[in-house]
C-alpha cells in the first residue's frame, strides 16, 4: 500500500469512529439513573433536520473516502 491509500483508510476510520462517538456520547457519558434524561436529549438531536443532514453528509464523505481507498 502506498502512503496516499494508508492516509485515506486512516481518515475513513477516523470519520467512522467520530460519527459513532458523536451518536453514542450522551448515552456513554450519562451515569446510573440518567438514561431517561439523556434519551430525551439524544432523540431531540437525532430528530432535528440539521442533525440528519449532517449524518448524511458524514456518511457520504466516509463512503467516498472508503471507495477511493479501495480503488
Amino acid at each position: 500500500m502506498n502512503t496516499e491509500r494508508i492516509a485515506l483508510v486512516a481518515v475513513t476510520l477516523a470519520l467512522v469512529v467520530g460519527g459513532l462517538a458523536t451518536l453514542f456520547a450522551p448515552t456513554v457519558a450519562s451515569g446510573p439513573g440518567g438514561a431517561p434524561g439523556q434519551a430525551a436529549v439524544t432523540t431531540a438531536v437525532a430528530d432535528a433536520g440539521l442533525g440528519s443532514l449532517f449524518s448524511v453528509a458524514l456518511w457520504g464523505v466516509t463512503l467516498l473516502f472508503g471507495a477511493t481507498a479501495l480503488v
